[in-house]
């Protein structure tokens, strides 16, 4: 009876230390899958802000690439204000001369 008693503990034992490392496992597998989850929520989060500091650059550029255009075409317009500005000048002082030697070389010719 004490060898039947003792066979009872032993396969007891043995259930409840199944039970254990079956529980034992399942926590591992759930903790591993939510250490999955965390790792990919992190790099969701480090994909979305390197996405926004590279807008940001981008964003940063555009208005500093649009502000040395803008500059460049002032420079330009006032440069060609300044030739136009001239070339009216020159044609109000010197545009009947002009006009008498383009007259005077197609008709003397």
């Amino acid at each position: 009876m004490q060898e039947k008693n003792e066979m009872q503990y032993v396969l007891t034992r043995i259930i409840e230390a199944d039970k254990k490392a079956r529980a034992d496992i399942d926590a591992a597998v759930a903790a591993s899958e939510e250490a999955e989850q965390s790792i990919d929520r992190r790099v969701e989060q480090l994909r979305a802000e390197y996405m926004q500091n590279a807008m940001a650059e981008v964003e940063a550029i555009r208005q500093a690439e649009t502000r040395s255009a803008d500059e460049k075409w002032a420079a330009i317009e006032k440069c060609h204000a300044e030739i136009a500005s001239r070339l009216e000048a020159q044609l109000r002082e010197k545009g009947d001369e002009w006009a008498d030697q383009i007259v005077s070389r197609v008709i003397g010719g």
